[in-house]
């Protein structure tokens, strides 16, 4: 989180807004564009599978719902989510609304909102995501992670039994935390008890003299001019210096960078005999919406694949969920660490095809290294960069799996009359 700190009076609260808001925002389109294509435009709709999954077109309260829940939930709804009967088993709940827990929520409990969440009766475990406020206005008896661009309250009634680990705009503490607090924000305002250790990258920060932190502090900052009252004297402070990157080191490193793909390219065009190459090319020529859909999917898709990855191993189900891990996961890091070396293959394949068929090799390799030089410096581009990036990142998810899952009969067709014509 903190590569993502830029300056010192924004803090990452800018990024971690935004970043937030296209998230929860993409993952809502996502999955409402898959419950309407899959269900008939009803007020309920219902899936058969190993989970308890369910979606409504409006405002949905779990005691309307007659059937008990008794395996690994989903719950889907456009507008307000509120919990108001007892649930025990593990699940997820979605809404582009708000959610009000107003009914206990027993084992792990991870909720999604485009709007405020606000808990106000017990719950064990919660995974909080928001681009509202959150407020905790009850007893978590074990942890809680809350990820929100507004501001996160533990009100004077909340007591959070062990860790509560924060990334927000502003944290509030007025109730009580048994553990530690590990928390990321632009503002930390605490006048309730911490019973272990407050761990915390802040830009402004309020200690109230009747806090109550029994054991370490550990603080990093960008503000030289923090203060802290005389009781709080011994916490460890760490003031960040803001280091911008030399130009020529950027510079050499895009240039590093773009030889190494360059030899990459050359060593695999050799060993698979440019096969690999030309069927990258061809599948993006004739399947560009495919490749758009898919690649957003996958990504999109990381946290509901590892919730599936988690209750899988919950149940003991280790044969299938250690596969689809090391698989899918695998899959992802080399993609996207290999993300401007795919795109960039296409793009010269491309270009190499209507613009550069009768250029020597030597020019055709200099091309090559033009185009990743290309590709790393618009990424480098202040405020667009990191969105760029995301588009690349998405477009070689695309490119390969269509590649490897995806015939490409049209590609196939069109080179053989091309054959015929020679």
């Amino acid at each position: 989180m903190l590569l993502i700190i830029e300056r010192k009076g924004e803090f990452m609260k800018n990024k971690l807004k935004y970043s937030l808001y296209i998230f929860v925002f993409l993952f809502t389109v996502m999955f409402s564009f898959c419950m309407n294509s899959i269900f008939a435009a009803e007020n309920e709709y219902k899936i058969s599978s190993i989970f308890d999954i369910k979606a409504f077109e409006g405002i949905y309260k779990y005691s309307s719902d007659n059937d008990e829940i008794y395996l690994p939930f989903v719950r889907y709804a456009l507008g307000r989510i509120t919990v108001d009967k007892e649930i025990s088993k593990m699940g997820v709940s979605f809404t582009s609304s708000t959610i009000d827990v107003n009914a206990p929520m027993k084992a792990i409990q991870v909720l999604f909102a485009r709007d405020s969440i606000r808990v106000n009766n017990e719950m064990e475990y919660a995974i909080i995501y928001s681009t509202g406020d959150v407020v905790i206005d009850s007893t978590i008896s074990k942890s809680a992670i809350i990820f929100s661009s507004g501001t996160i309250t533990i009100t004077e009634n909340a007591t959070i039994n062990e860790d509560l680990i924060c990334f927000g705009s502003k944290l509030n503490i007025k109730g009580k935390v048994n553990g530690s607090v590990i928390n990321t924000s632009d503002n930390l305002e605490l006048s309730g008890s911490i019973n272990k250790d407050l761990r915390c990258y802040i830009n402004e920060m309020n200690l109230d003299e009747n806090t109550e932190i029994l054991g370490n502090i550990y603080i990093k900052t960008y503000n030289k001019n923090l203060n802290l009252p005389e009781k709080f004297k011994n916490a460890t402070i760490d003031i960040l210096e803001v280091q911008s990157e030399n130009i020529w080191d950027i510079i050499l490193n895009i240039l590093v960078d773009s030889i190494i793909l360059v030899i990459l390219y050359i060593v695999l065009n050799k060993i698979t005999k440019e096969k690999m190459f030309d069927k990258m090319l061809n599948v993006t020529k004739y399947h560009p919406v495919f490749i758009i859909l898919s690649g957003s999917i996958i990504l999109l898709s990381i946290p509901a694949i590892a919730f599936i990855i988690i209750i899988l191993l919950l149940l003991q189900l280790w044969i299938i969920a250690i596969p689809i891990t090391i698989l899918y996961v695998g899959f992802l890091i080399i993609v996207l660490m290999l993300s401007k070396f795919f795109v960039g293959n296409v793009i010269y394949k491309y270009m190499k095809e209507k613009y550069f068929k009768d250029i020597s090799k030597a020019y055709s390799t200099i091309s090559l290294l033009v185009i990743y030089i290309c590709l790393f410096s618009i990424c480098k581009i202040p405020l667009i960069g990191d969105y760029i990036n995301i588009a690349i990142a998405m477009l070689s998810v695309g490119i390969t799996f269509t590649s490897i899952f995806r015939k490409n009969n049209k590609g196939l067709q069109n080179s053989k009359k091309e054959i015929n014509k020679k």
